[in-house]
């Protein structure tokens, strides 16, 4: 069975009110923090439908679940970890560079992973996952280049992206395994110096790609949308944030709220570094 280890987490909370562009707002900003547990690197998050239950990921194979508490206006306030995993793959002490998260209906753990790239599947209470099929020979599958972000559709087939795009069309090739196959149904135009880093499906269907450029002097997020189905519609950019504005920010979930609103949130990647910080941000889509 899954440990179940409850602590509350320390929070700090910033509600801002003005639009951060003319599609997002933010609505909460969560500092996650605490002293019993070396909760950094965290790579990717899911949130249930109702936005209750949050799931995140570190980049060094430990999975937590927890419950966030919400104010009257649906900011969020506190959270509180319910339950750890600490993932393994080939070796009783080798944990998997984890990068993106799945929840299954099943309530399995679905990962990407770096070196090498595949896709891991944990079912609940087992350590050790289920190798999905990997991919066709020929791709190059470099250290570090390997699957980051991780998104499911309604009808299961998964989507993944690489970090960096291909050097040679600098395009994103959009993998996809559907019914027991791999496919690469298109490519996702490279804009500017941003890496794919977090990809998850809004209820209405449509993929929003979380991506982040770094410079020396800080981080920037940008967040993109399309459909999937549709090949010659280039992505739509709704967000891009000022430098600094926001730290690594490298997962991302979407689910509606109660009053219809599609909300996005993000985990911030600390690297376990003091530098940088574990940080929840949520912004609300208007359109």
């Amino acid at each position: 069975m899954l440990q179940r280890i409850a602590f509350a987490v320390t929070c700090a909370l910033t509600c801002l009110a003005m639009p951060a562009s003319a599609d997002l707002v933010v609505a909460s900003r969560m500092v996650v923090s605490d002293a019993q547990l070396d909760i950094g690197g965290l790579s990717a998050i899911e949130v249930s439908a109702d936005g209750k239950s949050i799931h995140v990921l570190s980049d060094r194979g430990t999975y937590y679940a927890g419950v966030v508490q919400r104010d009257t206006n649906g900011k969020l306030t506190e959270l509180e970890i319910t339950q750890t995993l600490r993932l393994r793959h080939d070796g009783e002490h080798k944990h998997p560079d984890s990068e993106g998260l799945v929840i299954g209906d099943d309530g399995a753990i679905i990962v990407s992973a770096e070196g090498p790239s595949r896709l891991l599947r944990y079912q609940l209470g087992n350590k050790f996952p289920k190798y999905l099929k990997a991919l066709p020979p020929g791709i190059d599958l470099v250290e570090n280049r390997g699957f980051e972000a991780l998104a499911q559709d309604k009808s299961g087939a998964f989507y993944t992206f690489f970090e960096s795009p291909d050097t040679d069309t600098n395009t994103f090739p959009m993998y996809r395994f559907k019914d027991g196959a791999w496919d690469v149904p298109r490519h996702i135009e490279a804009l500017g110096k941003f890496s794919i880093v977090g990809a998850d499906f809004a209820p209405d269907g449509r993929l929003f790609l979380l991506e982040r450029g770094f410079s020396p002097l800080g981080f920037r997020t940008r967040i993109r949308y399309f459909d999937v189905n549709d090949a010659k519609t280039e992505p739509t950019t709704v967000f891009t944030s000022r430098l600094g504005e926001f730290d690594n920010l490298e997962g991302i979930a979407l689910w509606q709220d109660a009053a219809g609103d599609i909300r996005i949130t993000t985990v911030s990647d600390d690297n376990f570094m003091h530098i940088w910080r574990s940080e929840i941000v949520e912004f609300i889509l208007k359109e």
